[in-house]
């Protein structure tokens, strides 16, 4: 992560099914990331590239 951090990539996220959760890591300063927000089945996540989009957290955890 401090990698992505460093080169200023503004965000990074980790889909974390240990704890069944989305991270969300953005605002990379000084090689850290200055912003995490973790996220669950009933929430949503519009990617900083992407702002119109809307991805239903329960699409990334869930088999189809």
């Amino acid at each position: 992560m401090r990698f992505y951090a460093r080169a200023r990539i503004p965000e990074y996220w980790i889909l974390n099914l240990a704890h069944w959760c989305l991270e969300v890591y953005r605002e990379p300063m000084d090689g850290v990331y200055m912003s995490r927000t973790v996220l669950r089945e009933g929430d949503s996540v519009s990617p900083l590239s992407r702002p119109e989009v809307s991805i239903p957290i329960a699409s990334l955890l869930l088999p189809k």
